[in-house]
């Protein structure tokens, strides 16, 4: 599949854009000029109406200079590609302005040989085209067109080695690590395009090397990339994928990638993890104050279900066996149930959505205190949204037990358990539902459930 990208120019001089065109016109099946500007201002306004992919700037322009427009795209467009083309004498001012970008841009000048410009896009395409293969944004094989990953058209097989930190990580440093230890003709780091304490290094190799095995050759940079997180003061861990003939594959080398982290004990000091096929099923945790906890969030309790949240991961981080996985299966579950509260008054909610859009946020948390800060979050979030439905708000006390039971009739409930939701004496509520629902708690419980 080729993907197609759009550009923007912007350059006071016409003849500047002019000569920018005839430099791209042989890779009008990759990309395409949609529209031009001759000030900073026109190319911003542009920008906001033609939403291209690239914008190919000046720095010295009028009206909007080249460092206030940087600023503002890099501010409102953060997932515009940029390239700088300047002639300015004045090299520090485009320097610093670029330095303020948070984006990432390549900086061009206009003085570089139009080869040099090609490599430059078609190397932003290729590493795009294969960051879009890995995260599933798109699908089937492709050629490489940049002569620095050239290598990847020549190798057979790869494996992709999937990094976390509780830092963002550091893509120049690992890039410049990768060219002093001669890995830049085998390896290739890309950063996740939204997670940055996450990401995907490629390693490549050909049908007839003579190197060691590729499990061992995937420890050997990660010893060297070990080195350079020590010197940081950083704590990274290491998935590794089962190994692939094909760059169509790139998509399940990074669920294997998630497998192989996921499989990481709470309280174990290891921080390389192999893939291997036919990984165990998760174990079930089954927490005790599970139905409380949901009993909170629906009754919109949300300091309350907050303590609980907290008691809850405290509980995981005392499972010397527990893995990342468990644990995160254990949230879906009570995720799962939390749904069905959830559709009893949000009838447009679509659970397959809920399910794909919580999976992918897991797929990207490799900490407990990382799922903590999620699922405090989440939890809060609805238990917010259920507030103004006043569940379990009604003055009869009583009249809000039934409708605990008539709701949750199908759980594990006793009259210690509901006393304990509503603060109530054991004794007390016996006495009290009898009176006023002609028969004990348990009868109508009992009742309830054969109805």
């Amino acid at each position: 599949m080729t993907m197609h990208y759009r550009y923007l120019i912007i350059d006071d001089e016409k003849l500047a854009r002019t000569g920018t065109l005839a430099k791209l016109s042989s890779m009008e099946d990759t990309i395409t000029c949609v529209g031009q500007a001759a000030d900073g201002e026109e190319g911003l306004r542009l920008t906001e109406e033609l939403k291209p992919d690239i914008v190919i700037t000046d720095m010295k322009m009028p009206v909007m200079d080249g460092g206030q427009l940087l600023s503002v795209l890099a501010r409102r467009f953060p997932n515009i590609q940029i390239i700088v083309i300047s002639g300015y004498r004045d090299f520090e001012y485009s320097r610093q302005a670029i330095a303020r970008m948070e984006s990432q841009s390549d900086m061009e000048n206009k003085l570089q040989s139009s080869e040099e410009y090609r490599e430059s896009l078609q190397l932003n395409h290729d590493r795009e085209q294969l960051r879009n293969l890995i995260c599933g944004y798109a699908k089937g094989s492709l050629q490489l067109s940049s002569r620095k990953l050239a290598f990847i058209n020549r190798s057979s097989s790869n494996r992709l080695i999937l990094l976390h930190s509780d830092h963002p990580l550091p893509e120049e440093d690992i890039n410049l690590l990768l060219v002093n230890q001669g890995y830049d003709t085998r390896a290739l780091y890309l950063s996740h395009p939204h997670v940055e304490n996450l990401g995907f290094l490629l390693l490549f190799f050909t049908a007839h090397r003579i190197s060691p095995s590729t499990d061992t050759a995937c420890l050997r940079v990660i010893d060297n990339l070990k080195t350079l997180f020590l010197s940081r003061n950083e704590q990274v861990l290491f998935g590794i994928s089962g190994e692939h003939e094909s760059l169509s594959c790139l998509r399940d080398t990074l669920q294997e990638s998630i497998q192989a982290l996921n499989q990481k004990k709470i309280r174990e000091s290891r921080d390389v993890f192999t893939y291997r096929p036919g990984a165990a099923a998760p174990s079930v945790l089954l927490w005790p104050r599970t139905d409380e906890l949901l009993f909170r969030i629906e009754s919109g309790m949300t300091e309350e279900a907050n303590d609980l949240v907290t008691e809850l991961f405290d509980w995981y981080g005392s499972l010397p066996d527990a893995t990342l996985y468990d644990i995160k299966y254990s949230c879906f579950q009570i995720t799962g149930q939390l749904k069905l509260i959830l559709h009893r008054y949000i009838r447009q909610l679509q659970p397959d959505t809920v399910d794909s859009s919580i999976q992918n946020i897991l797929d990207t948390m490799f900490s407990l205190k990382a799922l903590e800060g999620y699922y405090r979050q989440f939890f809060s979030s609805v238990s917010q949204s259920l507030a103004p439905h006043h569940i379990y708000a009604d003055s009869d006390i009583i009249a809000n037990v039934a409708t605990y039971i008539d709701r949750n009739y199908f759980r594990s409930i006793s009259v210690e358990f509901v006393a304990s939701l509503f603060h109530m004496n054991r004794s007390y509520l016996s006495h009290i539902f009898k009176q006023k629902q002609g028969k004990s708690f348990i009868d109508y419980l009992n009742l309830v459930r054969v109805t």
